[in-house]
């Protein structure tokens, strides 16, 4: 949507340590930066003319190269490279992750423009427990990293600081303590601040441990699960304690609810920021600096719609369905994909940004699992390993008893024998290798009544 041919100056942002020579994506990262500080004062009218814009080389570009989407397109009377509008848009039929996991290898684009850069591959289960297999390009992943550098310089967040994880570490070798040690914040910062140390630690630990670690390496800010945030500020209430430096908690994956909030404010004395993504799309929201009830939409790099049941946009206050199509990931076009998550629509923030508005997300939930020692711990596993198994369409994990899981799936037909015993081995690999494990198949996983998909339930007492 936005080219990049202008930099930051050194003096748009306040403390921080720049690097003398800035070249390549340093550079592209930085232009960047400075068309972002432009394009969020715009006016509405003035974004969303310049997202259509985009759209319309993006649909252009799946007309031309990909069959699946020339077929769609032409049934929506859309003509590739023609002009497009709200009412033009809104023919193009949403796309359902059930659609998508369909289409398969027909949704990879295999003629990419050259700039767009390489392509990579990842997998997501997303809000809906629905395995689904993704490519992006290098440009793409560039307006990830974009949106990532403009959330800490909205937060004021100090990049000299040191900063922490917890969050699976997988193949990532730890050193002494479990802890993975970095000597600064990686390379989506590093190669433009001057940063601090980075430290991680691993997520399957129990809450002990966890806050064992956190009171050891005392880093200022730490980024995890939302509902592992919440389970360490229940230890650290408990155990009357708490780490000295912390400046403020980053959640992700989850919803970051106003009791989880005051849960954290009282604990550790820090706000939690919350943002907005998905693997598929990358960063759709971040918090406003201002308002901490306010998710800003990174308008961009995405355009999002809420849709009403009768497929309309909500108005402020309205709760809808989230149906986005990232703007350059040009290896997989995504027009008007339905997520998942259900939002609800906000009006103009107070602060000035012209960039829209969510006031909440209604997406995915994880419940604490509880080990077969009494205690709790975020039910984080290996999911996304199943996507490997293409029978599989949505899962849903529940402990109904204390040494027992049951993966409830929904699939296109009976997992093989082998299928099932690498399904059983993920799950007692990342919880605990004494879970009984029970493979259950039903028509159907439902949402709870909120709105939420639960990836994890509790469901005994």
């Amino acid at each position: 949507m936005m080219s990049t041919t202008h930099s930051v100056p050194r003096s748009a942002v306040r403390d921080i340590v720049w690097p003398a020579i800035t070249t390549g994506t340093t550079a592209r990262q930085l232009a960047l930066q400075q068309q972002f500080q432009q394009s969020e004062r715009w006016d509405p009218a003035r974004l969303r003319a310049q997202q259509f814009i985009q759209l319309q080389q993006l649909t252009a570009h799946a007309a031309r190269t990909m069959p699946f989407w020339r077929a769609r397109l032409r049934d929506a009377g859309i003509t590739p490279g023609a002009p497009l509008d709200d009412a033009a848009w809104s023919r193009i039929p949403v796309l359902t992750r059930a659609e998508a996991q369909d289409a398969g290898a027909a949704l990879h684009c295999l003629s990419i423009p050259p700039a767009h850069g390489e392509t990579y591959h990842a997998s997501t289960s997303g809000s809906s427990g629905r395995p689904l297999n993704i490519a992006k390009t290098a440009l793409h992943q560039q307006f990830w990293d974009a949106f990532q550098l403009r959330e800490a310089l909205w937060q004021g967040l100090d990049m000299r600081a040191k900063t922490g994880a917890i969050r699976t570490l997988r193949d990532i070798k730890a050193g002494p303590g479990g802890t993975v040690r970095e000597a600064d914040w990686g390379a989506t910062f590093a190669p433009i601040f001057a940063t601090g140390p980075a430290v991680a630690f691993e997520i399957r630990r129990p809450i002990a441990e966890q806050a064992a670690w956190m009171l050891r390496e005392d880093p200022e800010y730490l980024l995890s699960f939302s509902a592992n945030l919440s389970l360490l500020a229940q230890h650290f209430r408990d155990a009357k304690s708490r780490p000295k430096r912390l400046r403020k908690l980053r959640g992700f994956a989850e919803i970051v609810s106003a009791d989880m909030r005051d849960l954290c404010r009282d604990v550790f004395g820090v706000e939690i920021i919350d943002s907005y993504s998905s693997e598929e799309v990358g960063y759709i929201a971040l918090q406003c600096p201002a308002h901490l009830s306010a998710l800003h939409v990174m308008a961009e790099g995405v355009f999002l719609e809420v849709l009403n049941p009768a497929g309309q946009p909500c108005a402020p206050g309205e709760i809808g369905r989230v149906v986005v199509t990232p703007l350059h990931n040009f290896a997989m076009p995504m027009l008007r994909y339905e997520i998942g998550d259900l939002a609800e629509c906000g009006g103009p923030c107070a602060c000035g940004r012209g960039l829209p508005v969510l006031n909440r997300i209604i997406g995915r939930s994880r419940a604490a699992v509880i080990m077969p020692d009494g205690t709790a711990r975020a039910a984080f596993f290996g999911s996304k390993s199943f996507y490997k198994i293409p029978a599989i369409r949505q899962y849903q994990a529940a402990q109904t008893a204390r040494d027992t899981i049951e993966i409830r799936l929904v699939v296109r037909q009976e997992l093989t024998a082998d299928e099932a015993a690498f399904i059983t081995q993920v799950v007692r690999d990342d919880l605990d290798p004494s879970f009984q494990i029970r493979i259950v198949y039903t028509d159907d996983i439902p949402r709870m009544p909120s709105g939420k998909f639960e990836e994890f339930r509790c469901e005994f007492a």
